[in-house]
């Protein structure tokens, strides 16, 4: 793995965990603060796809909220700082 790449894949990472630790602080001060019961799902509903032998679901949704969006720019800010 060449360096660029390892950049992209820290990159990532860091605009996912900003983003989970973003949400769950949204979600804990969402009483304190009303603009963080405000947000957007994003992303598909689950469906099942049946090959008689294998059988498997896939889906995908994230709700993202200003402190989701705030971590996730965090995340970034980290990245070009290191």
């Amino acid at each position: 793995m060449n360096s660029k790449s390892k950049g992209v894949s820290m990159l990532i990472l860091l605009m996912i965990v900003g983003i989970v630790v973003g949400g769950v602080v949204g979600d804990l001060f969402k009483d304190t603060f009303e603009i963080l019961k405000h947000g957007k799902h994003i992303g598909f509903k689950p469906f099942t796809i049946d090959l008689l032998a294998i059988k498997f679901t896939l889906g995908l949704q994230l709700y993202m909220n200003l402190a989701s969006v705030l971590g996730g720019v965090i995340g970034m800010v980290i990245f070009f700082r290191l």
